[in-house]
């Protein structure tokens, strides 16, 4: 047994067969989307669990990226980048999570 597995009751393991494998409703988004010709979209307010996008609000932080490199307006965004000592006591080569301005010139 994994060192961090927990077991489970016979209750426990029927809740969680009750969630259907996310690649599957992934996958099923995406037909329905391609189908349809409409994006996939999740309504507010819903729990990431549930959500069908991968990373839910994914689509607002692309497009905020999007506008400010094509110049309409400079945002700062939450991005993954090389350290090159952004956070001092991560390695040089470390990829972080940081505070990124963009603009259509940088």
């Amino acid at each position: 047994m994994w060192p961090y597995q927990v077991d489970q009751t016979p209750a426990q393991q029927a809740l969680w067969a009750r969630w259907p494998d996310k690649r599957a409703v992934y996958r099923r988004a995406v037909a329905d989307a391609l189908q349809s010709g409409q994006p996939i979209t999740d309504p507010p307010m819903i729990h990431p669990e549930r959500s069908l996008l991968n990373y839910p609000l994914t689509d607002q932080a692309v497009g905020r990226l999007l506008m400010a490199v094509a110049g309409c307006e400079p945002a700062t965004l939450a991005l993954q980048c090389c350290n090159v000592g952004s956070v001092s006591n991560f390695p040089e080569d470390a990829v972080v999570e940081v505070p990124v301005r963009v603009e259509a010139t940088s």
